[in-house]
């Protein structure tokens, strides 16, 4: 046999380490398909669009009441939010004929009139809109769930439709023959519930539909929502069941009902579904199911407990009714077009496709770029901040204003704007030079929306928003993209800005703070997230206080971030809450010199961000370091390192394995850039065997 010669051999290598090369790509870029919304076709939240918003939720014809959540998809606390919205949808989607759960994005431009006429100034909002509204009616007016003083978990969500839904009776406007079932029987005694619920038949019905075959009553408190949300729930078959509501407190009729005995264990055995039959002479009842609300499962929560006593209930209704629910079927969908959604990336060719792996081949791979900030975010970030941001707050007060102005003299000022894009700085300073033509004006009286849509129109904002709207996210690009984008873009933005303003200032008995007054104004009165607002609020109450020297914007927004990012990985389920040391920034293998604390110490024992020693000095040189503008990657930087890699990524692999779903987007991850880009030990598992596997093959093979 004729040994292998040694250019044979280098030629094995090679192709083993271009495999590994390959196949470690393939395992940590993922690019998951459609995730660019809240909610998909699969959830029972209706998606509504500028298109479809009038025409579904104001009409004539229906009497529906309408939950419609006004969301920014880029919101954290709106992501948090999404699955308990989606499981309130999915509780209510048989009770199609009284209410529907639907949402419209307010990220997407083509919404920003629905959100603005809507007057939505925070997300996530939830407006009830009445049945049978009129579009611009002060009489139907929706009700803002932020006045009322609930939780917005499911089960006071739930209540709070139900209750609005049972007022509807005190209102004079059409509403659907359910809501007449909601309300509890007055009668005491049951020959009058004989007489308004007759059988078969539609004499002296007080509804318009014949009677049904059925007459059953839901015995419960006047707290009680059970009764209520099984009406609504089989409201569907009301042609073959009446439904109906008895509270405790009518006790002439239940003992018209009741026999003694049953009468007497009512306390205990309560909530009762009680039927009736209207052909019997007898005036008792028979009774179907026993609620034992007070001695059932006594361990349990109460919410625990009522929800167990509600599935007892809805298990009887399934099964008794099992031909009669099948042929009614469940939820019956309105067709409404879907949204357009708002291109974040161009994926409409394959060379687009490329340059989206290439970036996140440079990202994640190159030793040196995987550690910087590149300038793309920011511009990207500016760009969504004054053409989206801006024009769906519609009218600006006075101090607004004045927030916008300092926002443009800031990037200015500390951005080297006409190095990363000429049209991008011409695009700021235009803005900045036609607000001060009539500042004085603005400042008195605020600026209307029209006057600061012509401001941005006639300095050029068309052309910077078609840009950026086509460019790819860089180290703010993640597989869910929900997870970063623009929140991880202002974060990057103002820490360029606070090192900048640190750097620009004087050595001496200085103390910049414009830079974080700007940034407050603007998060607590612009930023779509209502809580992440609120809770900036809090966190910069006493701001001015705290910034004593010339570097303590740079520290005090880093500690912040930190302590924001603390709070959110807590608030993740349990399964993936991460390890404290993946969490803070800089970690620890970037900058040891940072740390006082080990860092095998570090999370340990219940210790929180709190119990970390700092270097604050050799903090200070990190984020100067990374963050100092001419360490920042500029658009043409890039340009030149994405070019490199052309010829050398195999797209084909990479799609292959990502249409294969082998990779999970829900990995752990744990890189240096920490919260905004992930590279997982998995991966390094992967590398480390196929590398140790080569070795294999190219000991054998050349032998």
């Amino acid at each position: 046999m004729k040994p292998i010669t040694t250019n044979s051999s280098r030629h094995h290598t090679t192709l083993c380490l271009l495999f590994i090369t390959t196949t470690a790509l393939a395992s940590f870029v993922a690019v998951q398909g459609d995730r660019r919304d809240l909610y998909t076709s699969k959830d029972a939240v209706l998606r509504l669009n500028s298109e479809t918003f009038k025409s579904t939720v104001f009409n004539d014809n229906k009497d529906v009441t309408f939950l419609v959540q006004f969301y920014n998809k880029f919101c954290g606390h709106c992501q948090h939010f999404a699955p308990t919205y989606k499981q309130l949808a999915s509780k209510v989607q048989n009770w199609t004929s009284v209410v529907r759960v639907a949402g419209i994005d307010c990220s997407n431009d083509e919404n920003i009139p629905v959100c603005s006429e809507n007057k939505i100034d925070g997300y996530p909002t939830l407006l009830l809109f009445p049945p049978n509204a009129h579009f611009n009616d002060p009489n139907d007016a929706p009700l803002n769930l932020r006045s009322l003083n609930i939780e917005w978990n499911e089960d006071d969500l739930l209540e709070t439709i139900i209750t609005y839904i049972g007022n509807l009776t005190a209102t004079n406007r059409h509403y659907p023959l359910a809501v007449d079932a909601l309300q509890p029987i007055k009668h005491d005694h049951i020959s009058a519930v004989k007489r308004l619920y007759p059988f078969n038949t539609g004499q002296n019905a007080v509804d318009v539909h014949t009677g049904p075959q059925d007459l059953m009553f839901i015995v419960e408190s006047e707290q009680s929502y059970l009764g209520r949300k099984l009406i609504l729930e089989y409201f569907r078959i009301s042609s073959k069941l009446e439904l109906r509501r008895i509270l405790l407190s009518n006790k002439a009729l239940l003992k018209s009902l009741l026999t003694k005995e049953e009468y007497m264990k009512l306390e205990n055995s309560q909530p009762l579904l009680l039927k009736l039959d209207g052909h019997d002479s007898s005036s008792r009842v028979q009774i179907l199911v026993r609620g034992e609300a007070k001695h059932i499962l006594p361990t349990l929560h109460e919410t625990e407990r009522q929800d167990f006593i509600y599935n007892r209930f809805k298990t009887f209704f399934e099964q008794f009714y099992y031909e009669e629910l099948k042929e009614a079927g469940g939820y019956s969908e309105v067709h409404v077009a879907t949204p357009k959604q708002p291109i974040l990336f161009d994926v409409s060719s394959k060379t687009h496709k490329n340059d989206e792996l290439d970036i996140h081949y440079l990202v994640h791979s190159d030793p040196v770029s995987s550690k910087k900030v590149f300038a793309v975010d920011l511009l990207k970030g500016i760009s969504y901040l004054m053409t989206h941001e801006v024009r769906v707050k519609g009218d600006l007060s006075p101090s607004e204003f004045t927030t916008i102005r300092n926002l443009l003299t800031t990037f200015r000022k500390y951005l080297p704007l006409d190095k990363w894009d000429p049209s991008m700085g011409k695009f700021i300073s235009d803005m900045r030079t036609r607000l001060d033509e009539k500042r004085w004006q603005y400042e008195r009286d605020g600026i209307t929306a029209q006057q600061m849509n012509d401001v941005l129109e006639f300095s050029g904002s068309h052309a910077v928003k078609s840009r950026y709207d086509r460019e790819h996210w860089v180290s703010c690009s993640e597989s869910d993209r929900q997870q970063k984008g623009y929140p991880c873009s202002l974060w990057l933005l103002f820490h360029t800005l606070t090192v900048g303003e640190y750097t620009k200032a004087a050595p001496v008995r200085s103390r910049p703070t414009l830079v974080l007054t700007t940034m407050r104004d603007y998060i607590t009165k612009f930023f779509g997230c209502t809580v992440c607002s609120s809770n900036f609020e809090k966190e910069t109450k006493n701001l001015e206080d705290s910034l004593k020297h010339r570097n303590s914007s740079v520290l005090w927004l880093w500690n912040t971030h930190n302590f924001v990012n603390q709070r959110l990985n807590n608030e993740r389920p349990r399964d993936k809450i991460k390890p404290l040391v993946d969490v803070i920034y800089p970690r620890h293998p970037r900058c040891p010199e940072c740390y006082k604390t080990d860092v095998k110490d570090i999370g340990t024992d219940g210790k929180t961000l709190d119990d970390i020693e700092w270097s604050l000095t050799s903090v200070l040189e990190f984020l100067t370091a990374t963050f100092r503008a001419d360490k920042i990657v500029s658009p043409v930087e890039m340009a030149s390192l994405l070019a490199s890699l052309k010829g050398k990524v195999n797209y084909d692999l990479i799609q292959s394995d990502l249409a294969n779903e082998h990779l999970s987007a829900d990995a752990d991850s744990k890189s240096e850039r920490s919260e905004w880009n992930f590279f997982s030990a998995s991966d390094m598992g992967i590398c480390l065997f196929l590398y140790l596997f080569c070795l294999v093959v190219k000991a054998f093979v050349t032998q």
